[in-house]
């Protein structure tokens, strides 16, 4: 009877909600992977490409512009444009997923962030500041970026990301 209708019905639902989402997960997939210089605002796209961002960087700013409001996004381009990426971008992007705690705590100490880096960490401290003017939510946007971030970088990487913005508040930097 009626219980084992309800429960068909509630295996229907879900199998449509899971089918859903693999669909939405795939094309998150498939425009992290397509990075062609339509999917930034013109701003943006220009100042990736001057700065050279590593390819991950790149993916990670397409991203941010499709979740990120405009407050962000215009100082994210006014850091790179700035020069502010570091000379220890490619050993960062060279760290091993499997680089033992030395390794990251001696990147992470050795990468000073440049003071533009530093300006934004104190224009948006908080990732409710960074995600305040989102156009789709806070939540959204946060939820897009750290799914996008786990996507991009390896476990020892977001460790050594981690480490630098901690240090730097610990010492009383932004």
């Amino acid at each position: 009877g009626h219980p084992r209708d309800v429960l068909r019905a509630l295996e229907e639902e879900l199998s449509r909600d899971i089918e859903r989402l693999r669909r939405t997960r795939d094309e998150v997939t498939s425009m992290l992977r397509q990075s062609a210089p339509i999917d930034l605002p013109p701003d943006l796209g220009r100042a990736v490409t001057e700065a050279a961002v590593s390819p991950s960087d790149r993916l990670l700013a397409v991203v941010m512009a499709q979740v990120l409001g405009p407050s962000v996004i215009d100082a994210y381009t006014h850091l790179l444009r700035s020069g502010g990426t570091s000379s220890l971008s490619p050993a960062f992007d060279r760290l091993p997923a499997d680089a033992d705690g030395r390794a990251r705590q001696d990147l992470a100490e050795r990468w000073s962030p440049p003071a533009q880096v530093l300006k934004m960490f104190a224009d948006f401290p908080t990732a409710r500041e960074v995600c305040a003017d989102a156009p789709r939510g806070e939540r959204h946007a946060r939820r897009a970026i750290t799914l996008a971030v786990r996507e991009l970088y390896n476990p020892a990487q977001i460790d050594v990301l981690l480490r630098v913005r901690t240090r730097h508040r610990a010492v009383g930097a932004p």
